[in-house]
């Protein structure tokens, strides 16, 4: 939907790679997310501008592994957005003793 955003895909599991890899050839995208099969940890740095996961890590070390792949050579900061769950307040609360954190909750509906 729009051509002008490079978006990459970063899985371990082969399987759901694959499965991401046909979801967006079945939407018929404008230009088809680049799918990398790896641990994040390991994947080549992204110099992403937006980070996002679901259900992979702790806050705190979700900082960690995102940290590497941030882009930094831009005038507006990357962001990440992590979907947290129940506990995100104390994962919140545990990363900000060792990350300066600006962090903006949004309410699951």
């Amino acid at each position: 939907m729009r051509p002008d955003l490079e978006v990459i895909l970063v899985e371990s599991d082969a399987r759901k790679a694959a499965f991401l890899g046909e979801a967006g050839r079945f939407m018929r995208l404008a230009k088809m997310p680049k799918t990398v099969i790896s641990r994040i940890e390991a994947a080549p740095p992204a110099q992403a501008d937006v980070i996002t996961a679901r259900a992979l890590a702790p806050l705190k070390q979700l900082l960690v592994w995102a940290d590497r792949h941030l882009n930094r050579d831009q005038a507006d900061p990357a962001i990440c957005v992590f979907h947290k769950g129940k506990d995100w307040q104390s994962e919140l609360t545990e990363a900000g003793r060792g990350w300066e954190i600006e962090a903006q909750p949004i309410p699951s509906v």
